[in-house]
């Protein structure tokens, strides 16, 4: 199975979400934020897709292959030596400042509602 390349008018709209790191005609990345609303909110049992409608991208657009793949990537970072740490991301290069081992802050949360309500509003496609 081969992966549909992104267009260049796909590639505009995506680097235009707030929620994208970077994006090629082959891959997209997320912001660490993005990964921790959809994770929060797939255990919350939000289906992934409507989570990604309501961050302002097109499930169609990218992919069963990509969204398997995100999610994927997603389980993998929660498993720890200690099992899986609940609603937390490891650390890792793209997710500095983030620490499985303690509880989130209220600045952290404040901020996550935050991003939460932008995500909500924006729905590009």
């Amino acid at each position: 199975m081969s992966i549909k390349r992104f267009t260049e008018e796909e590639l505009s709209i995506l680097r235009d979400n707030p929620y994208t790191v970077k994006a090629t005609s082959l891959s997209i990345s997320f912001t660490p934020e993005f990964k921790e609303h959809l994770w929060t909110a797939i255990n919350g049992g939000v289906p992934a897709k409507e989570i990604l409608k309501d961050c302002g991208y097109a499930p169609e657009r990218l992919g069963a292959f990509r969204i398997k793949g995100l999610l994927q990537h997603l389980r993998e970072n929660k498993l720890k030596e200690d099992g899986i740490v609940a609603n937390q991301l490891p650390p890792s290069s793209g997710d500095a400042g983030v620490q499985p081992d303690r509880p989130g802050t209220e600045d952290e949360l404040r901020q996550l509602k935050k991003s939460f309500a932008i995500c909500v509003r924006r729905s590009i496609f």
